[in-house]
């Protein structure tokens, strides 16, 4: 067989063999002939990093910030250490201070402390007598002569203590007789002239007495009044005297027959309360400054915004007056003698 397919000739003529050869030529001429002269185009297809889908959950931005961390790793280090020293020396810096101004100073302060501890401070009186009210100041007693074996009583007191006010119990007359005990109040920080009017003895009272019976202080609630000052100014500060004018029996034509005088004067109330009694008190001074005569007058239901006209008479011959004095005495301190708003808006 090889020897057929190499000796080809020998066993096959030409006529027989043009066939096969032509075969062969047809064939060769279907491949492809290559030139380095021909260019072939490739076509190439761009493909973007950021398409990249890693199964796993990796993405392209993790993986470019671990690149950036990894780059920059030197740099995180650096700035931890910076950290860290700052934060040290702050600690160190702190710590010396404290340890040094307690070394200079409060070494000491604590030596004192302990000498102060170590021995018995107990409150003296005179501590105790401080922080406690202070007595009340009298004025001397004073008495004015009326008709028919009656007189009236009058003494000045004053409260030296702010923050303190007085309930008492008290007798006003002659030392020998038998008095009635009556109760009277002072407010703090204030003066006033307690009177007794028209009391009557069968003698003149040279032996005129004025006696405290009982005493009892009470401090000021802050929690429940505020500050004094300001609690009394808006209660009392707006009780307004005006129109004041006396008459005297002189000048009166219609008591020609008796002396009497009298005293008219407007009361005005510019607080925001109302009163549903209030006392006042009237002194009456005369041209030597000394006081002429004293009386009382009382107005109820003394309504906030409201203005009340008084007019009163009473005997006696006191000359020239040169000064009226027109003084409320109403303790502010108890809550009954407010009432409370009527009318439309207001219920009782």
């Amino acid at each position: 067989m090889i020897d057929l397919l190499k000796n080809k000739t020998k066993y096959f003529s030409e006529e027989e063999l043009k066939p096969i050869q032509n075969n062969k030529v047809e064939k060769q001429e279907k491949k492809p002939i290559l030139s380095s002269s021909v260019k072939v185009e490739k076509k190439e297809q761009l493909v973007s990093v950021n398409d990249y889908q890693d199964l796993e959950g990796v993405t392209i931005g993790k993986l470019n910030f671990g690149f950036w961390f990894i780059k920059n790793k030197k740099n995180f280090v650096l700035i931890k250490n910076l950290i860290l020293i700052l934060i040290g020396l702050f600690s160190w810096g702190y710590f010396f201070f404290v340890f040094g101004d307690y070394f200079i100073f409060g070494m000491g302060e604590d030596q004192k402390l302990s000498n102060y501890l170590s021995q018995n401070y107990f409150p003296s009186h005179d501590y105790f007598q401080a922080a406690s009210a202070n007595d009340l100041l009298f004025g001397k007693e004073t008495i004015f002569k009326l008709d028919d074996n009656k007189y009236d009583l009058l003494i000045e007191i004053e409260n030296p203590n702010k923050f303190y006010f007085a309930e008492f119990d008290y007798t006003f007359g002659g030392k020998n007789g038998n008095n009635e005990v009556k109760t009277n109040f002072i407010l703090p920080g204030s003066k006033k002239y307690l009177m007794e009017l028209g009391k009557k003895f069968d003698w003149y009272p040279n032996d005129l007495e004025f006696k405290i019976i009982d005493l009892r202080w009470h401090r000021v609630d802050t929690h429940q009044y505020g500050l004094w000052e300001n609690y009394k100014k808006d209660r009392l500060e707006g009780i307004e005297i005006v129109k004041k004018e006396y008459v005297p029996a002189e000048d009166n034509i219609l008591t020609e027959k008796v002396n009497l005088n009298s005293l008219n004067f407007e009361v005005i109330n510019n607080t925001a309360f109302n009163y549903e009694n209030i006392d006042f008190s009237i002194v009456l001074f005369g041209s030597n400054g000394r006081i002429a005569t004293i009386n009382k007058y009382s107005i109820q239901d003394l309504f906030s915004g409201g203005v009340r006209y008084a007019n009163m008479t009473f005997p006696g011959k006191f000359g020239k007056i040169q000064e009226i004095l027109i003084l409320p005495d109403v303790n502010i301190l108890n809550k009954e003698i407010f009432s409370e708003f009527q009318g439309k808006g207001f219920e009782k």
